[in-house]
């Protein structure tokens, strides 16, 4: 009796799963959209091409995690509607945060730390090619200018 009880219950939730409104699925990114979206497919073959990577679709303020296309994803469809969320990502491409005018971007190729039009790169470059003119025994004094300048742009940028 409990065998057909067992396939009772599987028949059942291969039924539920198949036509039933699921709630989280994994999928594999297929497109990386300009809008804050991706493409993925599920694990059930359905094709989303647009799973939201923040809650609300906006300009603003934001935590963008931008996953590999091919890698695997956590998507929660969101109640009530046929919008889906990512929840989670197996491997990361991305990561840009977004708060007023700091805005702050990592990936492969490096990290980029930029408040209005300065960036912690520019900071700092001018603070070297200021050491870079002092000479120990004789020589130029240091460009006083820029290490000002470079000291004003990190005040900005850093906490």
């Amino acid at each position: 009796m409990s065998s057909v009880l067992d396939e009772i219950r599987d028949q059942m939730a291969k039924f539920s799963s198949k036509f039933g409104p699921e709630i989280i699925s994994m999928a594999e990114v297929v497109k990386l959209n300009d809008d804050d979206t991706i493409a993925v497919i599920t694990a059930g073959g359905d094709e989303i091409d647009d799973v939201r990577l923040k809650s609300v679709i906006k300009a603003g303020n934001k935590l963008i995690v931008s996953p590999k296309v091919g890698s695997v994803v956590i998507i929660g469809k969101i109640s009530n509607t046929e919008e889906w969320l990512m929840l989670m990502a197996d491997e990361v491409e991305k990561i840009t945060l977004e708060i007023g005018e700091l805005r702050l971007d990592i990936d492969e190729d490096g990290l980029l730390l930029q408040k209005d039009n300065d960036t912690l790169k520019e900071a700092l470059n001018l603070i070297i090619e200021s050491v870079q003119k002092i000479v120990v025994l004789q020589g130029n004094n240091p460009d006083y200018i820029k290490l000002n300048e470079a000291k004003n742009m990190v005040n900005n940028l850093l906490k």
